[in-house]
């Protein structure tokens, strides 16, 4: 082996030794940080913000070290406050992030460490910030407070359970990506976005974390508001399938129905376009054509035959239309 070899060992060697002796110092003094942390302050001592991915499979503790997370850079609402925390600063929806990015505060006074900041918990974004609705409203918004946000200086944690479920745009904003292969440890890589565009790429493990629990008021109050989330999605998911699952009624078939009760759709003596677009059975949904349905009724009338045009016809017109139906005409 030649000398060159031996020297890079010595010097690493030495390094690892210098590093093991420096954590025990800050053990015993009480002022040990993880390295992750530390490149978090060198971040926010710049006047920049921090934004870091925490991704592994369910049960591991993501949730668990994003809360960790929290009580290590803003004590000052995850310890002195967790309900306040949990109320403000957790989020399961897109809405409470863009709540916690206009009200909570980007700096806390004395006697606060100038480094504090507030940390904002996204558990599970994937869920809006989902990667194959990447053009819908609720990505767009995000992407864009994500984009130009910086000023605010906030910590941003995503924990989801595979990078994959998030939208580009977010991996491309992003610093660090934190897998959690099991329950209290952590690897922790750079995210490098490619200067000429394109998907990013991870450098190698810059640090091996341990974490553990958060203090036992803060996890409580998370447990009982995303199990209270996850049911209120669950919810939502079952009406939108039974939405989904139920027949499509044809032109033919809603005349019908509009036919056997015409005031069903009507207020004040008029066509009332949002009852013909109540869920069934009330109404039709709130997909359905008006132009092309008032239409159908306006040529149905007239005893034409229906055509694929969108055309409109007047709600009083339709309303009369209505009217001769009620009356057998």
């Amino acid at each position: 082996m030649s000398s060159t070899v031996l020297e890079q060992h010595y010097k690493d060697f030495a390094r690892r030794l210098e590093a093991q002796r420096e954590r025990r110092e800050e053990l015993e003094k009480g002022t040990y940080k993880p390295k992750i942390i530390k490149l978090f302050d060198k971040r926010l001592s710049r006047n920049m913000d921090v934004r870091v991915v925490i991704a592994g499979e369910g049960g591991v503790g993501k949730s668990t070290l994003a809360l960790d997370i929290g009580e290590k850079k803003n004590p000052s609402l995850y310890i002195d406050d967790p309900d306040s925390a949990v109320e403000k600063a957790v989020s399961f929806t897109g809405k409470e992030y863009m709540d916690g990015v206009r009200t909570l505060p980007s700096d806390f006074p004395p006697p606060a460490d100038p480094l504090e900041r507030t940390v904002l918990d996204f558990d599970e974004p994937g869920q809006a910030w989902y990667h194959r609705q990447f053009m819908s409203d609720v990505n767009m918004i995000l992407s864009k407070t994500f984009i130009g946000f910086r000023y605010k200086r906030f910590v941003s944690v995503l924990s989801v359970p595979n990078i994959d479920f998030l939208d580009l745009d977010a991996l491309r904003l992003v610093q660090w990506l934190i897998w959690v292969p099991s329950q209290g440890t952590a690897e922790v890589f750079r995210v490098m976005v490619q200067k000429f565009g394109g998907n990013p790429w991870y450098k190698k493990i810059i640090d091996r974390l341990k974490f553990g629990k958060p203090g036992t008021k803060l996890w409580n109050r998370y447990e009982t508001k995303k199990f209270a989330k996850q049911d209120e999605l669950y919810e939502k998911y079952g009406k939108k399938m039974e939405q989904l699952e139920t027949p499509q009624l044809g032109l033919a078939e809603m005349l019908l129905l509009i036919k056997e009760d015409p005031k069903k759709y009507m207020r004040s003596g008029q066509v009332y376009v949002p009852y013909l677009q109540r869920p069934p059975p009330l109404g039709f949904g709130v997909g359905i054509n008006k132009g092309y349905l008032l239409k159908a009724m306006y040529e149905g009338d007239q005893k034409k035959d229906l055509d694929t045009g969108t055309g409109t016809i007047s709600d009083e017109d339709a309303a009369s239309l209505l009217k001769k139906i009620q009356e057998g005409q």
